[in-house]
């Protein structure tokens, strides 16, 4: 399939987009649109953790996608950006994911598919009607732990196992729609959730390529239940994992080795 990607551009979707940017990928990036946070939203959001008392988490998701070193042996040799430039690819900069600009950047590209990888936004009716299929990633076992903080909510919850998902986007329903590919990993003793987020984003490449391809044979797998739908965590879960000993990010973790995919 021809996809173009909606990103953040982040360390961790680099890592998710590996299968696609590697020399014998299954599919074809012709295409980017970099979704970037303007100052006015990242100060919303800010108030929006402030007001439920989940300024902690904010902290976390700026130092997770500002810190790569500490997962640099998962990551590709070219970020997406940078692959981009390299094969002459065309990159769309956007401050908002739903912009009519977007649908005909995505229509002059050809692309039978949209693959979304951390946008940080929701993908409103009126685009998904207009766009072609939709694929999101998600970090979790869907359809449990949708929405914000799934991992977080997942180890607070002391789940043995955690998951993570592709599937299609048919509505504005958080992380719903029909799943398409999906790996489980065993929950890591101690582990910090930036640990665990990267043994779950070391699987990502080939749940994303997995799931293009589902989406290309139109194959789902059965839906499980309505699960569970998370927005701010609030104190609850952090006050879980400080009981259980495991912490947010611990500083040796920028100090060590590079977490290595056999690690996994």
């Amino acid at each position: 399939m021809r996809v173009v990607i909606l990103t953040t551009a982040d360390a961790l979707a680099d890592i998710a987009a590996r299968e696609l940017t590697g020399t014998h990928a299954r599919h074809a990036i012709v295409g980017i649109v970099h979704a970037k946070a303007p100052v006015p939203r990242v100060v919303s959001l800010a108030r929006k953790a402030m007001n439920h008392q989940s300024a902690y988490y904010f902290a976390y998701m700026i130092a997770e996608a500002l810190l790569p070193g500490r997962f640099a042996a998962l990551r590709p040799k070219t970020s997406l950006l940078a692959y981009a430039a390299r094969n002459d690819l065309p990159v769309m900069p956007a401050s908002t994911i739903n912009e009519p600009s977007i649908l005909r950047f995505v229509r002059e590209t050809g692309a039978d598919a949209l693959l979304s990888l951390r946008p940080g936004q929701i993908f409103r009716s009126g685009f998904i009607a207009e766009a072609p299929p939709i694929l999101n990633l998600h970090c979790t076992r869907l359809p449990d732990y949708r929405g914000m903080g799934g991992i977080l909510q997942a180890m607070a919850a002391g789940e043995a196992e955690h998951g993570i998902s592709a599937h299609r986007i048919m509505s504005e329903a958080v992380d719903d729609g029909p799943l398409l590919a999906q790996r489980v990993v065993s929950a890591i003793a101690g582990a910090s959730l930036y640990h665990q987020t990267l043994a779950l984003y070391a699987q990502a490449s080939g749940v994303v390529a997995d799931g293009l391809d589902a989406l290309a044979s139109r194959q789902t797998c059965p839906k499980q239940g309505e699960g569970s739908l998370h927005s701010w965590p609030g104190p609850a879960p952090r006050r879980a994992l400080r009981r259980r000993g495991q912490a947010l990010i611990r500083l040796s973790e920028f100090f060590r080795a590079p977490l290595k995919l056999s690690e996994f």
